[in-house]
């Protein structure tokens, strides 16, 4: 299950994009329905080997963030605009950080998670980088506006730039892509 949760990570440039699936007035991207998959069995992990980190304050203000969300949007006038914001702002980040805590046991899954999250993040930079070439504007890719780009991003760029590996050729390349 922890190589669904990569395919996850790699998947996360594509948190909207060209292919979609309809489900009412539901619309599931591969990243959420790569995340909707995962989740039950990081629950079911949680439960039957609790992480060695343990249960913070931060998780329990997000947990009570999310629900306060969850009720003012269950009360909302707009409740299908405010269901959308409220599930692709609030709610995918939060259950994508719990899936992580959960799934993440060592060194070693840490560092393939880091290289999938950044090799997915390097490919859609050559993407960004195509796109700005062909229209010269800020780019618009796979249906992400330029602030999510902007965003996606610079997670690539901060850990590149702040990992503790030697500065070498390839390290500026790939800070350069991103």
């Amino acid at each position: 299950m922890f190589y669904l949760f990569c395919l996850m990570l790699i998947l996360l440039p594509l948190s909207k994009g060209p292919v979609s699936y309809e489900f009412g007035v539901v619309t599931l991207y591969p990243y959420t329905l790569c995340m909707l998959m995962v989740l039950p069995f990081a629950l079911w992990r949680t439960v039957q080997k609790p992480s060695k980190y343990g249960f913070r304050f931060i998780e329990v203000v997000m947990i009570l963030l999310a629900l306060s969300y969850l009720q003012s949007t269950l009360l909302s006038e707009t409740l299908l605009s405010s269901g959308r914001l409220a599930f692709h702002a609030l709610f995918i980040p939060i259950i994508s950080y719990f899936i992580a805590k959960s799934l993440i046991r060592n060194e070693r899954e840490y560092i393939l998670a880091i290289r999938c999250l950044i090799g997915s993040i390097l490919l859609f930079s050559i993407a960004v980088i195509v796109s700005f070439i062909q229209t010269g504007l800020r780019p618009v890719v796979f249906e992400i506006q330029p602030i999510g780009v902007s965003s996606l991003l610079i997670i690539g760029f901060i850990y590149l730039l702040y990992n503790q590996h030697k500065w070498n050729a390839y390290k500026i390349v790939k800070l350069l892509l991103v």
